[in-house]
This record gives C-alpha cells, structure tokens and sequence, in this order.
C-alpha cells in the first residue's frame, strides 16, 4: 500500500511553510521530549492535505480507496475517534435509512445482549427500545457465547409478532474473549434490515493466511457495515479504528451517503493527522507482511498445546465448543476460591504481567501480532509459576467484604438489597469490558444480584450509566 498520507505531508514539511493557523505548537519543540517530534507530523486542513469531511482527489481520498481495495470492501474509512464514533454513526445511519423507506411504523432494534456500552447509549439517544438477542452464558465463567441463527431468528420473529420495525440488528463478532457468531448465516436473514457487526477484537482476521479463521471476518458477508479497532489487536495508536460497507452487502449504495453524514456527525472536525498517518502506517504493515500472522499463529498453536499437556492445577485454557480465535488467551479457574482478580493480581505483583481483564472465574490477555517467541515462551513459564502461587496462596479469608449500593431504578433510587424484583433505569456495568450485567428496562434478578456483589466481594467497581 503506498503511504499517500505520510509521502505527502513529508513533501509539506519539506517546503517549509510557516504556519499561521492552528495547532498552537506551530510545528515547533516545546517539551523537550519525544513529543516534539510528533508536532512535526501534526496537521488541521491546509490547502495540499485533504480533508477528511469534505475530500477532494487528496492524500486522504487515495489512502482510504487503497485501504479499501485491500480490504476487498465498498467503502472504507478511518475512525479517529475509535470504534465507539463508528458505532455512533452506523447505528444512526442505518435508523435514519430505515426511517426514510419506512416512514409511519413502530420501530425497534435487535441488540445482541452482549454488545459494548456504546451501543445502549446510542439506543438511549436514538430512545429506541430494543429487542435483545440473548446468546447463551456459561453458567459457570459468565461468558457469552455466540448468537446463533436461531438465537436471532428468536428476536427477529419476536419483533413481527409485536409489529415493530428493526431499525437494525447488532452484534458483537469477536466476543471480548474471541467468540464468534453465526454472521454469515445470520447476515442472510436480513435481506431489508441493516445488520451491523462490532468487530472491534477481530481487526487482525482479514490478515490471517488460515481461510477459515480469515472468513470469520463479517467483511466477508453480507453483513452491512463493520467496525475495526485496530489498536485491540494491531501495531496501532489506541483511538484508531476503521469503518468498511462490506462489498457482500445488498444495501451498500443506499446506506453509503446516510453513514458518510454520520461520520462527519460523531467524528472531530479537527481529525488527527497522526492518527490517520499511524492507520495507513498499520494497514501497509499488516498487508505487507502477512508472513509474519503465519508465524504469529503457529507461536498461538504452540502455546496452547504446551498449555494442554502441563498440569496446571488450578486453571485451564478457555477452548469453546464454538467458533473462536485461538490467539485470545483466556484462563479460568478451577478453584472457586481463587477469582480472576486475585489471579491477575498475582501475575501483576509478582511476575510483571498486566492482564487485559479480570473476572470473577477468569482472565483474559491480548496477545497481537508483536508478540514474539520470547514473549510467548515467558509467558508460559510465568503461567506455571504462577500455578504454584496460586497453590500456596491462603484463600479462606480471599474475598473483600461487599459494600451496598445505590442504584437507580425506575421507582428511584434504592440500595442493592432493595432491587430484586425493581426495573433498571441506566445499565448498570464493570469496565473492562462494559457489557451491562443489567441493561436498561430490565428488571434486577436474583442472579444479578448475586453477579453484583461477587463483582464487588472480588473488589470491582460498579458503574450505572
């Protein structure tokens, strides 16, 4: 991929123009640290350096075409303000579209469960009540699994019994711990609503030489618009993330013009010119050394067979009955008196290890195309000592007292022992990964109780939106 954006700003700096315009560091060594040298490459609109909102024939119009040919898609565009500003603005393209063809209906949307916070406070600002698509939970670890086609076709026919509309359906393809849905199959049931996929954690599947595990990727179904942040899994600054309408999509050239609107909606007028520099950078990388997620893959491979054949006794390695991608690593415990946050814990404060997230049963860790042999090889070598902490470790007394909390509910506010049986106004979540244990409009269980005060015994803060 040629480096359109960072060729042409290097020809801009190299004619020395002086700048009388914004940012206020004016291109010039301010902090005396590795800083000043990222105001050098930091850009607004000068005439020469195209404008992401309103492009002409430009450094930015070409990346994006050529990232688009790479991706085999019918439009790609860079995110600046990360997957969540992409979120923002497929949601409300897709329900202006809808609302445009068709005017005067009930409306609703089908929301797998599991989707990130984003996409509930999107539904609040659009004050959309969604149908939820509830893929199944391992009873034992809390985890999601994928939506099946059935799962969706569940919602789906709930939403024709009740008369409402679908604005859209969206999903979340990679889980948080590497679960895939049934998309394609899913995708096909969609023939006049807008299916968007949250790929947020499968950035790096187009790149993979496996076509199983690639094709995984929703851009290669006839889902409508995917989302991509590339710095959950690629060589990327945090905040980057892409966009693309699949080229399998059957709504590509209607929904275009009402997704381009929206971006300019949710995404800075002042876009980042680094940031748009560092994801042309990381697409070039990942496209011109796909070698390297060969490797990649086969250090995972290695990995997780040195994991099957040791004895850990007091974890294993999350291998589902589902679809998943094998380079998320997640640990579960097999000791209920060992959580995911004193395993994590023990990683950080003794072997130097920060995992990703910490649960109640389990951990999850990121691993990325970086990772090296050595990484992999400490990693499993830590994993092991950490299994003889973990053994020694005093565990009778290992759970912090829980503390009440007020939550809102639609009848007010009450503490948690008081909300069993109550409708939640604003969902309530842990972050890391801000999927509501309740969301909005449901009512508080017993098991969500119960998940509530393990979060908070295990000393997790509790958010409500």
């Amino acid at each position: 991929m040629k480096k359109y954006i960072e060729e042409t700003i290097n020809d801009y700096i190299n004619e020395d123009h002086k700048p009388w315009h914004m940012p206020g560091h004016k291109r010039k060594k301010v902090f005396g640290s590795y800083l000043d040298e990222l105001f050098l490459y930091d850009f607004t609109e000068v005439p020469g350096l195209d404008d992401y909102h309103h492009p002409e024939d430009g450094m930015i119009t070409r990346s994006q075409l050529e990232a688009s040919d790479i991706y085999k898609t019918f439009l790609t565009r860079y995110l600046f303000n990360g997957s969540t500003s992409g979120i923002l603005a497929s949601l409300y393209a897709a329900a202006s579209y809808m609302k445009d063809k068709y005017p005067d209906k009930k409306y609703t949307a089908l929301v797998a469960r599991n989707c990130h916070t984003s996409v509930f406070n999107t539904l609040e600002l659009l004050q959309i009540d969604p149908i939820y698509i509830y893929p199944s939970k391992d009873e034992e670890t809390g985890i999601y699994k994928g939506v099946t086609f059935d799962c969706f076709l569940n919602a789906l026919n709930e939403a024709k019994r009740s008369d409402l509309l679908p604005l859209f359906a969206i999903l979340t393809s990679p889980t948080y711990e590497g679960v895939f849905s049934e998309i394609r199959e899913i995708s096909r049931l969609c023939d006049y609503i807008p299916l968007i996929i949250d790929e947020a954690h499968g950035a790096h599947l187009p790149f993979l030489s496996e076509k199983k595990l690639r094709e995984s990727s929703a851009l290669y179904t006839e889902s409508d618009i995917v989302i991509q942040s590339l710095h959950k899994t690629l060589p990327s600054l945090t905040q980057t993330a892409i966009i693309h309408i699949p080229s399998g999509s059957k709504k590509n050239k209607d929904l275009e013009p009402y997704l381009i609107k929206y971006l300019s909606v949710f995404q800075s007028t002042s876009p980042s010119y680094i940031f748009m520099q560092v994801i042309e950078k990381c697409i070039s990388f990942c496209n011109e050394n796909k070698d390297r997620f060969i490797s990649y893959y086969d250090l995972i491979d290695d990995f997780r067979y040195n994991m099957s054949i040791h004895n850990f006794k007091n974890f294993h390695l999350f291998t589902p009955e589902e679809d998943f991608d094998r380079s998320r690593i997640v640990l579960i415990s097999d000791n209920k008196n060992i959580s995911g946050e004193m395993m994590a814990n023990a990683l950080s404060r003794e072997l130097n290890i920060v995992v990703e997230m910490s649960a109640d049963r389990y951990i999850t860790l990121i691993s990325s195309v970086m990772d090296s042999s050595d990484d992999f090889l400490q990693l499993y070598e830590s994993l092991i000592k950490l299994d003889n902490i973990l053994s020694d470790l005093k565990t009778d007394d290992k759970k912090k007292p829980g503390y009440d909390l007020l939550l809102s509910t639609v009848d007010g506010a009450f503490y948690l022992k008081d909300c069993i049986g109550k409708t939640i106004d604003r969902y309530i979540y842990v972050y890391p990964p801000g999927i509501p244990i309740v969301a909005s409009g449901e009512v508080i269980t017993k098991k969500h109780f119960d998940e509530i005060t393990e979060m908070l015994m295990i000393g997790k803060k509790i958010y409500q939106n």
